[in-house]
């Protein structure tokens, strides 16, 4: 496996946990207002 790939792959799991993790908060702080 070339390094490169490996640092690729490695960049886009990141990015992809980020913006779950973003989406989450988003849809707690939905969930929270309604709640209200």
């Amino acid at each position: 496996m070339d390094y490169d790939n490996a640092q690729d792959v490695i960049i886009t799991i990141l990015e992809v946990t980020t913006s779950i993790l973003k989406g989450i908060k988003k849809l707690r702080g939905i969930f929270v207002k309604a709640k209200k």
